[in-house]
């Protein structure tokens, strides 16, 4: 009876041990902002393009956000008017919200509107199959590679 609770006992503790071994968690290996990083390199150095009808002045618009590994972008709002096209470009540092990778910062040098915070957070980012998609502004939007419109 003892020489089996001494082999169960064993194995639990060696079981133990080897688990212990693993170095298993959620940390990413590799830092935000890096280069290597799969979500930084699938974010960046892409024109992201979004088209809505803005409600309160009936105006199409042309949406482009733009994100350098350098953590510099570009917000450009192309205004289609009846008359012609208005074009605001504001650029932006940005980063990553942690080491999950599934939120930015953004820190506007000119803020887009006079009413708009200067940082701004795009929450519950995923980027699939050339979709950039989250919460922006308050609403939730999807933003299309465009390399492939």
């Amino acid at each position: 009876m003892k020489k089996c609770n001494l082999k169960v006992f064993l194995s639990i503790l060696f079981t133990g041990m080897w688990m212990s071994a693993c170095d298993v968690t959620d940390e990413p290996r590799i830092p935000p902002n890096d280069s290597r990083s799969p979500s930084t390199y699938a974010l960046c150095n892409k024109i992201w393009v979004d088209y809505y009808l803005d409600n309160s002045s009936g105006i199409n618009v042309e949406h482009e956000l733009t994100f350098s590994i350098n953590g510099s972008g570009m917000d450009r709002r192309i205004f289609r008017y009846t008359t012609g096209t208005r074009v605001d470009n504001f650029p932006f540092r940005w980063r990553w919200f942690d080491n999950y990778e599934e939120g930015l910062i953004i820190e506007y040098l000119t803020p887009p509107y006079p009413d708009n915070e200067k940082i701004v957070y795009f929450d519950n980012i995923m980027i699939r199959n050339h979709y950039l998609s989250g919460e922006l502004f308050n609403n939730y939007v999807t933003f299309v590679d465009s390399n492939i419109l």
